[in-house]
């Protein structure tokens, strides 16, 4: 139960849920920032290959997302996960991280399938003169969305991660020992 009180009280402090809350969408946007102010002329040669590893990691974990979710759901007998899913604060900002987690990895998947048709879309839009400006905010906006998924899914694996092991330590601090004599009995039990 201590550790319980802990991870509560850590986790009221409002500045600490802020940043938890936020930094996914801060980092983002400044990498993007980043990009389009200092790499924005660099060319990515093997960008084919680049969008293939982008679909296949997304759907890994998005995969890997799901198998959270039943672990956390396996662990729902213990204080710690049976207590934030009974605190509708808690429930609410794990709910609404998983979700947010796996919108963007399908629009992720989604982007990177069009970024193999983006030359095929502009031509299609008859866009020649303002293809470089274009360009720059397709590449800029599918950057920004694989940094928000890729910090999302980091942020819920973390979350979860940390709830997994604190269960599993007040599960083991809740336990009883046995003494002598019931482990005997037991014995003398089950050894016929």
């Amino acid at each position: 139960m201590l550790m319980l009180n802990k991870y509560l009280n850590k986790n009221n402090d409002l500045l600490w849920t802020t940043y938890e809350h936020w930094y996914p969408f801060v980092y983002s946007i400044v990498a993007v920032i980043i990009y389009n102010v200092f790499f924005k002329t660099i060319s990515i040669q093997n960008m084919d290959n680049v969008l293939n590893s982008v679909v296949s990691f997304a759907s890994i974990l998005i995969g890997f997302l799901g198998v959270i979710i039943t672990l956390l759901f396996g662990q729902i007998k213990t204080t710690i996960v049976r207590t934030l899913f009974c605190l509708p604060q808690y429930k609410a900002s794990l709910e609404k991280y998983f979700i947010r987690s796996c919108q963007t990895g399908f629009l992720i998947i989604i982007l990177s399938i069009c970024m193999f048709f983006k030359s095929e879309i502009l031509q299609l839009w008859r866009m020649e003169d303002g293809k470089q400006e274009i360009n720059t905010i397709f590449n800029s906006i599918w950057l920004w969305v694989l940094l928000y998924f890729l910090l999302t899914s980091y942020r819920v694996i973390s979350i979860t991660m940390k709830v997994i092991f604190l269960s599993i330590e007040d599960s083991n601090d809740d336990e009883s020992t046995l003494d002598d004599d019931q482990r005997k009995k037991l014995r003398d039990k089950y050894s016929e």
